[in-house]
């Protein structure tokens, strides 16, 4: 029911996806799914209200829910807290740093979120050079952001953690760019919502269309 993002459990090989739901209160939820797409459980985490974002850390599965982090147990399928974010819109995607530092992005509101290891939340940067962000990747020193943009002219970006300097990796906008991925040459993976295309993207920018999917 308009699945959003998924990630993949290793140790349990299974995947969990996050669904958005119709457009009544809570009805968005978690599914698990198994490696060759069948679906173990459709509804296996409730009581959401459009989930997103997912990032699988310490046996815990965050989701950002529209204002809230919500953390959930993957043991016992139940939600452990809601973490309101204090000036969030609307969020999206998550990352997590080497350091444990967990990023968010704010797609409606242009600005990426932060949580430190004390688990206060805070608005690490708000900027129109963001482009909307959309899905967020934190490599090393580095956030990558697979942007939104306004008018399905979204382009790769880097965000050095120290400096907050953004950096436009592609040069003529790309799309309504959605999950970023990487692979071990460096490249990333980029899908664009608006087309179904899949992009592989090198560090210098060079693009190309892999995949489109319809």
């Amino acid at each position: 029911s308009h699945p959003e993002s998924v990630i993949y459990d290793e140790e349990n090989n299974v995947f969990y996806v996050s669904n958005i739901g119709e457009n009544s209160e809570k009805d968005g939820f978690i599914s698990r799914i198994g490696v060759e797409g069948e679906i173990l459980e459709i509804k296996w985490i409730t009581n959401l209200n459009d989930p997103k974002g997912l990032l699988l850390h310490n046996e815990r599965l965050w989701v950002s829910d529209v204002t809230d982090l919500v953390v959930m147990d993957i043991n016992t399928a139940e939600i452990i807290v809601r973490i309101p974010v204090e000036g969030a819109e609307s969020l999206n995607d998550i990352t997590i740093d080497e350091q444990g530092v967990i990023y968010i992005s704010d797609l409606a509101k242009s600005s990426i979120f932060k949580r430190n290891e004390t688990g206060k939340i805070v608005e690490w940067i708000n900027s129109e050079t963001l482009e909307n962000p959309n899905g967020l990747l934190a490599v090393e020193n580095d956030i990558f952001v697979a942007a939104w943009g306004d008018s399905k002219n979204g382009n790769l970006l880097r965000i050095n953690k120290n400096t907050k300097e953004i950096e436009q990796i592609t040069q003529s906008g790309l799309g309504n760019l959605d999950g970023i991925q990487r692979n071990e040459e460096g490249e990333f993976y980029v899908s664009d919502w608006d087309t179904g295309k899949i992009f592989r993207i090198n560090k210098q920018g060079r693009t190309n269309v892999i995949l489109t999917s319809e």
